[in-house]
């Protein structure tokens, strides 16, 4: 399946968008909704972000922040990224997750589809499986209904980063009528799969965690070493095999997320962190293989949002790009939302 290609870039989309709705009646609620929408979501232009627009601040006047790469190291526009977005069924944009601007992005994203008579599903990997029916029951007409899905779905406590932030996504959804579903699996399956492995995991869930193909060699090498510098070097590889299962699991509950919308013309748009949707063994990888095994005619396009640092300021300085294999599609650079040593303040909890 192929959608028809536009140049336009995603400031005009988005404006258009605007104008359209503008023009049109709408009811008192689609109106504050859309108010709504206007405030929290900031608007990009055609080339490059102007600092003035983002809400991260720290190097934001940094060379490549606003600028578009492909995953081999080919400086890109934002022209080719919207000509791609929507020629593709499958979107995976990824995230730091408590950057704001990404989350913005993100929403950009979903107005872009939906302006263009797209209807994608829209995949979460913060919101549990087991919270589908809040997703689903909730009458998401008004702005209000949006942001009550912080208490209904107990995100307060969930552990990310406040809800305030990842709101403009829901707030995109909301507006063109698109259905969303959590993708996050039950902690406590999770603990289990780390303690005893997958011996007595059922078939079905392991067809549909996607664990039954074992990862090549070189993927497997690429996921320990990306585990082991995420978690600050602090454990040994040796000991990284249950995580490692454990994030494959995660990746195959989103990619089957999504996968439910393998007949829907619309596609899905995946909403996760930058190591979820990469294309070596993320979730990227796991629809990639799905398709082609089953024959199904349809694109995947992978997205990483990356932090600038004032360390760098080559795109070739950054691990991310012109990887071989590629393991993003398109890189877009951003302000940092902190500059805080994770890390370091890791390492501290660790040895007090």
């Amino acid at each position: 399946m192929k959608f028809t290609r536009h140049l336009l870039p995603l400031a005009a989309l988005f404006l258009a968008g605007q104008l359209a709705s503008a023009c049109n009646s709408t009811s008192p609620q689609q109106a504050v909704l859309q108010q709504t929408a206007n405030r929290l979501v900031t608007q990009p232009n055609a080339q490059q972000l102007a600092p003035g627009h983002w809400s991260s601040n720290y190097y934001a006047d940094h060379p490549l922040v606003g600028t578009v790469w492909r995953g081999n190291g080919q400086v890109s526009s934002w022209n080719a990224l919207t000509d791609a977005l929507l020629d593709t069924e499958y979107i995976l944009i990824g995230e730091i997750h408590p950057n704001r601007d990404h989350h913005a992005m993100q929403s950009r994203v979903i107005e872009l589809l939906a302006q263009r008579d797209r209807k994608p599903l829209v995949v979460w990997e913060m919101i549990p499986e087991d919270k589908q029916a809040v997703l689903d029951a909730q009458n998401l007409t008004t702005a209000e209904a949006v942001r009550a899905l912080e208490k209904k779905l107990n995100w307060s406590s969930s552990g990310w980063p406040p809800w305030s932030i990842y709101e403009p996504i829901a707030l995109a959804a909301a507006r063109h009528n698109l259905s969303m579903r959590g993708a996050a699996l039950d902690s406590t399956f999770l603990r289990e799969m780390a303690a005893n492995g997958v011996t007595n995991l059922p078939a079905d869930h392991l067809t549909r965690l996607h664990l039954k193909e074992p990862l090549s060699e070189i993927s497997n090498a690429s996921m320990l070493d990306q585990l082991y510098s995420g978690h600050c070097e602090l454990m040994p590889k040796t000991a990284l095999a249950p995580m490692q299962l454990v994030q494959r699991a995660r990746d195959g509950a989103m990619a089957d997320a999504m996968l439910r919308q393998a007949e829907h013309k619309h596609g899905a748009v995946l909403i996760a962190g930058n190591g979820h949707v990469r294309k070596d063994w993320g979730v990227a990888a796991v629809l990639e293989r799905h398709l082609e095994k089953h024959s199904i005619d349809a694109n995947v396009l992978s997205i990483a949002q990356i932090e600038v640092t004032d360390a760098a300021s080559a795109a070739a300085d950054y691990t991310e790009i012109n990887t071989e294999p590629e393991i993003y599609d398109f890189i877009l650079f951003t302000p940092r939302a902190d500059v805080k040593d994770h890390c370091a303040e890791l390492r501290k909890r660790f040895e007090g």
